[in-house]
């Protein structure tokens, strides 16, 4: 499904070259929460894997048939790094300080004061990389007359497959010496139920601290980035007020949905006008567009109902494979996307208009029964179920123990302000 520049751009041409995996672990609990592999070390990569590492991995579980859950996550406290080019940059900690997060760099060239994660290396290097075809080994003496190049067979879809399955059934699941025999998994969900996690950041939080950078000019129609169009009640007011129309934009790649403009002084968060692109990714969005454009090269003009089958049918066809990808860094920038907006969706537009189907509106028995006296103390309001558990999640419904300032809701619409729980001693 992508074409031959996105293959080469996240180095999924089939050549040989030489990867690079940042990974964040829990030194509590000994368990990985975040791993993200890439073509070389960058703010970019960083940031991914921090973020993975505050949110469920159901989603890459499922994708390479795990039999247990990638449910480890939430809100780091302090995180401790090398001097790595990827989390010395301004880009890495302003985000990171953004998150209300405690950064600490350790002195270069002294690798025994991280010693956890270092051994962590050592395993995955001595347990799982010796079994796959074209280890190099660690030493000239241990490779002996081995040539991996020979017997190099693995693409990146198949190390990223082997990495995940193995962390998830393997090494969560084995005893660990640090742990005095216990296993990262059972330890996590111990001290989980009894301490609780600090919940993690919220999707409109994320949005705003993970977005990549862009400017937009703000026309009538709203704003339109990558053949979207996002438009709000705020931004019609400040183009009737304001001579300002060159906005700051943050755009989060993982869910297109939604973006964030700084009008004014302040931030705000603005929806996209079609809701088939709630939930939807960048790199997902793209490949529908080239479906799209495949299929309907004259056309000047989709229906929304057009564009969600393309979504759904890439969603179908390809999900495991996508959830595998995303586990590769998509060094997409805001060059890169000016790139794809002038090469690829220039003067593309999703109609404005109904779709072809009508929908009548759901009117509950207004018109068909009539109240009576005898009615009224019958309670004809529905019960609103339960929300189901999220979609990416992969593991069920656990107690959590929230801290005494919580984030807001992701439903909230106002400014994503603290409140205070209140306590009540026993």
């Amino acid at each position: 499904m992508m074409s031959a520049d996105d293959k080469k751009q996240l180095g999924l041409d089939g050549s040989i070259k030489r990867w690079w995996m940042t990974v964040l672990l829990d030194v509590r609990t000994r368990c990985i929460l975040g791993m993200i592999l890439s073509r070389s070390p960058s703010s970019k990569s960083g940031l991914r894997a921090l973020e993975m590492a505050m949110r469920d991995k159901g989603v890459w579980a499922d994708a390479v048939e795990a039999h247990d859950p990638w449910s480890e996550h939430g809100l780091i406290g302090t995180l401790v790094t090398d001097c790595g080019k990827q989390f010395t940059g301004h880009e890495f900690r302003r985000r990171v300080c953004d998150l209300g997060i405690t950064l600490i760099h350790c002195p270069g060239a002294r690798p025994w004061l991280k010693p956890y994660v270092e051994r962590s290396f050592r395993t995955i290097s001595s347990q799982l990389m010796q079994r796959l075809s074209g280890c190099t080994f660690g030493s000239i003496l241990r490779k002996g007359d081995s040539n991996p190049k020979e017997k190099a067979a693995l693409n990146v879809d198949d190390v990223c497959k082997a990495l995940v399955r193995w962390i998830i059934d393997v090494y969560h699941n084995e005893p660990h010496e640090g742990l005095y025999g216990e296993t990262p998994r059972d330890c996590w969900n111990r001290l989980t139920l009894q301490y609780g996690v600090a919940p993690p950041p919220s999707l409109r939080r994320r949005r705003l601290v993970f977005g990549e950078e862009l400017s937009r000019t703000l026309q009538k129609d709203g704003l339109t980035v990558a053949g979207v169009r996002y438009h709000s009640r705020k931004l019609a007011t400040h183009m009737l007020h304001s001579p300002d129309l060159d906005m700051e934009i943050r755009h989060y790649q993982e869910d297109i949905g939604a973006i964030w403009v700084k009008i004014g002084t302040e931030w705000a968060e603005v929806p996209a006008v079609h809701r088939c692109f709630h939930g939807v990714s960048y790199q997902k969005w793209r490949i529908a567009h080239g479906e799209l454009r495949a299929r309907h090269a004259k056309a000047a003009e989709f229906k929304s109902r057009v564009v969600q089958e393309a979504l759904d049918y890439i969603e179908k066809l390809n999900a495991d494979a996508m959830a595998k990808v995303g586990l590769v860094l998509d060094t997409v920038d805001a060059a890169t996307i000016d790139r794809h907006e002038r090469e690829a969706f220039i003067g593309f537009c999703v109609d404005d208009g109904c779709d072809d189907e009508t929908h009548e509106p759901n009117l509950g028995e207004f018109g068909i029964s009539m109240p009576t006296a005898g009615d009224g103390g019958r309670e004809h309001a529905e019960q609103t179920p339960r929300d189901s558990v999220e979609k990416n999640s992969s593991a069920g419904s656990e107690p959590f123990q929230f801290p005494d300032r919580q984030p807001a809701s992701d439903e909230d619409d106002g400014e994503e302000d603290d409140f205070i729980l209140p306590l009540k001693d026993k």
